[in-house]
């Protein structure tokens, strides 16, 4: 790490050590253009750059959104039509992106290679000061939205990336309701309004008023640069001045984020969303109970509000979650707390409720806060939650996100709205410390009293459930376009006409040569050859097998303890799926449910249980799998995880009728609100539960068939309870056994050792033997399945397996992978289709799809799956660019692994029986890769389309009319 004084051109304001985070931090000044820069120096290789802008808005258009899109296609240096796309294809990038959120818009990127970041920056220092999008307006129709007519009768329709972006968002009754518990507490505000875009205002949105949007905002006066990370500071900020900055003049931009002033007393506001037609409207009310109840001055307040979040009613036990279940208000209750605004708001959550429990909610509510604000927090609960945030803020791990963006986020919360203390989120040691000191002197009930309960600046929302609502939308859209077509002379529909055609001709165009030049790239030289190892031993203890990777991991020891399940019998499978919602959750011989939670969050990073399916040998019906105990703890609390363990796995109440219910209410309302926003998850499982014995096994543990089984146990609970129960005890008995026990760890010397000797202790508790049972076979999906729920947007998966249809994996599939995500596919399904995401996959045990994601096509989208293979076939890019694809392939191989990654990675390629031989094996496959070998794939295509089988999760008129392609097609929420 280089020493840093300072830089011409520059003002330095402070320098300021961050111990919490091992860094020294400089704040500095533009001096001819006012740009605020900061600068966080450690040893960290892995290097981070972020560019924001405040960029409130005062409508729901979703400019800053449309903005934040188009910006990154394409800029005076670099004059490709898609600058972000291309620069990735040459690049070992950490992290590239960028977000929009409701005051600023942010873009981040990340390289270890210094080459590589420097390219990076400056594509993206270009992109957001010259971009191409001021002068080619069919960058604002593409990535906003635009008027579409095919042909001068044809119907007239609205399309643009973001547009469909947003209206799945808007199908989404949680997205919508988290936006309008935002817009109910601040309706005078940027805040008030839809930053993304909400889908019936985004055509409102002129390119006249979007280049303004620009030219107002986009500055260097309104500017937060960070760089983070070991570099030369000097020489990154002289770069920066010498080719943007030193091009500006001062202004003062107007980009105020302005307040919400408090209201006098609350506020009710009701709101409707959409169910599909044969939906129930019974418990699918969202209520909630909204405060705003500090801002970005008061941190003190924030974080003892971050604390109560938990306490008061995110925890399992907690006082107020579990009156609100008792008294039957929702399936599901929590809390949530938001920073990332100017002024912070808190939100108590009942989902599957019904309108009538609205005044019962609010008095609970308010007669639970009088209670505590008396008697206090349950101390033991405040500290649980403190434990929690103090032991993932000093791991540091933050899993693929790089640190430096992470903790670029964690300065913008702040920074946007003041230059003072900016890096007060990365002292947050000191801040732990006030917390601690807080539990002892009330802080916790006065906070509770003031910012929440006595204060007035706050809303009821009730969301309420209606049938049909997306389809009258619909057909009121459709009557609203149709009839604006009528309106238009002959003249003005062929301008249409030529407008979608000219749209299209743009989006079908390549690159230049020329163009393509500019795009700054790494090459092969800059690839290490080989790859990183996995090394890991195996050892007896007492007669089960542990197999230990060596690490450094600051104290921490990763842990898992897999239960084979393949002596579990077929009729059991189901109550597996559940058992592992239930473990951790329920009481035990020492504690409640509540205590076991806090014990947890005291005394581990963390305590779950999961069913896990690992296919081995790069074989899909070959598979093990079994119920897998992952915890992370400190050396000195390895004890202490044991027992918590233990108690959990052998003392749960599974007679505990009530609680089980509850669990599983809270389970089916999570499914259902992960599929309706993870449609393409559900339909790649789905799909690919035809396959395999393995992907029929992962589709009855985690997929729709548990979904279903959990659906069918809830509609005659009291009836199938006593079964439920047998079936659970009958699992764990047969599980918990030394044979079938198999551990992973991972950790430094010291860590190992202590971690052994608690291994023994949990070893002698277990029983031996048990009946081994013959290889199950699980029963496939069969046919094509479309999903249908009330949405504007569909979520379309193709999927096949090569391997069984006689080809062997190889590593160049992977890079074929990175050209179809990054070319075909995209250009195609998302450039021209205007699908939000698009994306492929090849597993090395055969596993393959394709998938769209937010796509507002469904037909169209098969076609362009079924014509991969000819795109192959005929691929005609030369060695250079097929190089480019390598480099951005072994970049998702070369990333940087934080500790908890590092051990994932090595416990995955352990289980699956993969070795560093094969992993460097399907490396040298990817760098030998040429045009040639991308151009044989062609086969492995034609193969899985020969075999297809086809899913669908998408919205109930699409379905209606381009179903038939489905054998099958049936609502996604049943009940």
């Amino acid at each position: 790490m280089k020493d840093f004084k300072g830089c011409k051109n520059y003002t330095l304001v402070a320098t300021e050590e961050l111990p919490d985070i091992s860094s020294v931090a400089y704040t500095l000044v533009h001096d001819k253009t006012g740009a605020r820069i900061a600068c966080i120096a450690n040893d960290d290789e892995n290097k981070s750059f972020m560019i924001g802008f405040k960029t409130p808005q005062s409508d729901s258009t979703g400019v800053p959104h449309i903005l934040e899109h188009s910006v990154l296609c394409g800029s005076e240096r670099y004059p490709v039509k898609d600058a972000m796309t291309e620069v990735s294809k040459g690049s070992l990038n950490t992290f590239l992106n960028a977000f929009t959120y409701p005051d600023k818009t942010v873009y981040p990127v990340a390289s270890c290679n210094d080459k590589d970041f420097r390219n990076l920056m400056g594509v993206y220092l270009d992109a957001v000061f010259a971009p191409q999008v001021l002068k080619e307006p069919k960058i604002f129709m593409q990535e906003g939205w635009h008027y579409e007519m095919e042909d001068i009768d044809a119907p007239l329709t609205y399309n643009g990336v973001v547009y469909n972006e947003m209206k799945g968002v808007y199908s989404s009754p949680d997205s919508a309701f988290s936006s309008n518990i935002m817009f109910s507490l601040f309706p005078d505000t940027q805040y008030g309004v839809e930053s993304g875009g909400d889908p019936d205002v985004i055509p409102e949105l002129t390119y006249e008023d979007f280049c303004a949007f620009y030219k107002k905002l986009y500055h260097p006066s309104n500017s937060r640069i960070l760089l983070y990370g070991d570099m030369d500071f000097e020489e990154k900020l002289a770069y920066i001045d010498r080719e943007y900055l030193s091009h500006y003049e001062k202004i003062n931009p107007d980009s105020e984020i302005k307040m919400q002033p408090s209201f006098g007393k609350r506020k009710r506001i009701e709101k409707e969303y959409s169910i599909a037609d044969d939906g129930d409207t019974k418990d699918a009310t969202y209520l909630s109970y909204n405060v705003v109840c500090s801002d970005y001055n008061d941190v003190k307040t924030t974080e003892a509000m971050n604390t109560i979040n938990y306490a008061l009613c995110s925890v399992p036990g907690a006082k107020l979650k579990e009156r609100l279940i008792d008294a039957g208000i929702g399936k599901d209750v929590f809390s949530e707390m938001t920073n990332d605004t100017c002024q912070k708001f808190f939100s108590i959550i009942a989902q599957g409720a019904n309108p009538e429990d609205e005044e019962r909610f609010v008095q609970i509510i308010e007669d639970t806060m009088k209670e505590i604000i008396a008697e206090g927090f349950d101390k033991k609960t405040l500290e649980a939650s403190i434990t929690r945030s103090e032991f993932t803020y000093r791991e540091g791990d933050y899993g693929y996100y790089p640190k430096g963006v992470a903790y670029g986020g964690a300065v913008f919360e702040r920074w946007l709205y003041t230059d003072d203390d900016i890096f007060i989120n990365l002292k947050q040691n000191k801040i732990f410390k006030e917390l601690r000191e807080g539990i002892e002197n009330g802080l916790f009930e006065q906070v509770l009293k003031s910012a929440v309960l006595d204060n007035n600046h706050k809303t009821i929302l009730v969301f309420k459930p209606v049938k049909g609502l997306t389809g009258k939308k619909d057909a009121e859209l459709e009557k609203r376009l149709e009839e604006y077509r009528n309106s238009l002379s002959d003249a003005e529909k062929k301008k249409i006409v030529d407008d979608t055609k000219a749209l299209k001709k743009y989006q079908e165009e390549l690159d230049s040569e020329e163009a393509l030049a500019t795009i700054p790239t790494l090459s092969l030289k800059d690839i290490k050859k080989e790859g990183a190892k996995f090394d890991y031993v195996s050892k007896d203890i007492d007669g089960v097998k542990e197999t230990c990777t060596e690490m450094t991991s600051n104290g921490i020891v990763y842990f898992t303890l897999s239960f084979n399940a393949d002596r579990v019998p077929l009729r059991l499978v189901p109550a597996l799926s559940v058992l592992k919602v239930l473990l951790g959750y329920l009481n035990t011989e020492h504690y409640t449910y509540g205590e076991l939670v806090n014990e947890t969050n005291i005394k581990t990073g963390g305590l779950s249980y999961n069913t896990s399916v690992y296919k081995r040998n790069y074989d899909t019906d070959d598979y093990t799998y079994g119920l897998e105990v992952r915890t992370k703890a400190l050396n000195n609390r390895i004890a202490e995880a044991f027992e918590l363990i233990e108690d959990t796995l052998f003392t749960s109440d599974f007679n505990d009728r009530k609680r089980i219910k509850e669990n599983l209410e809270q389970s089916k309302m999570r499914i259902q609100v992960y599929m309706m926003q993870s449609g393409h998850a559900v339909a790649i499982g789905r799909a690919s539960s035809a396959m395999s014995d393995g992907s029929a096994l992962i589709e009855e543990l985690t997929g729709m068939r548990e979904y279903r089984y959990i659906e069918n146990l809830l509609k005659n609970f009291d009836d199938n309870f006593d079964t439920l129960v047998k079936e659970l005890k009958e699992v764990l008995s047969i599980l918990l056994t030394k044979d079938n026990l198999e551990v992973f760890a991972g950790a430094d010397k010291k860590g190992m050792d202590l971690f052994d000797k608690e291994l023994k202790k949990f070893v002698a508790k277990l029983k031996t033997g048990g009946e081994v049972l013959p290889v199950v076979h699980f029963k496939k999906a069969t046919g094509n399945e479309a999903f249908s729920m009330a949405s504007t947007v569909q979520y379309a998966a193709m999927t096949g397996n090569f391997k069984k249809l006689g080809l062997e994996y190889k590593g160049s599939l992977q890079v074929l992978r990175s050209l179809l995500n990054t070319d075909y596919l995209w250009n195609q399904v998302r450039v021209l289709g205007g699908a939000y995401g698009c994306f492929c996959s090849f597993g090395a045990t055969g596993d393959t799809y394709f998938a769209s994601y937010r796509d507002p096509k469904l037909k169209d989208t098969y076609k362009t799956f079924d014509n991969i293979e000819e795109y192959v076939r005929n691929y005609d890019g030369d060695t250079e660019e097929v190089e480019r694809y390598i480099i951005s392939t072994i970049a998702d191989y070369d990333a940087p692994l934080s500790p908890s990654i590092k051990f994932n990675k090595a416990y995955s390629n352990y289980k699956s029986g993969v070795t560093n031989e094969d992993k460097q094996k399907e490396r040298d496959e990817i760098l030998s890769t040429t045009p040639e070998k991308i151009r044989s794939l062609a086969e492995y295509i034609a193969k899985i389309k020969s075999a297809r089988v086809l899913s669908c999760v998408g919205g109930e008129e699409m379905l209606k009319k381009e179903g038939d392609v489905f054998d099958k097609v049936t609502p996604l929420i049943t009940s």
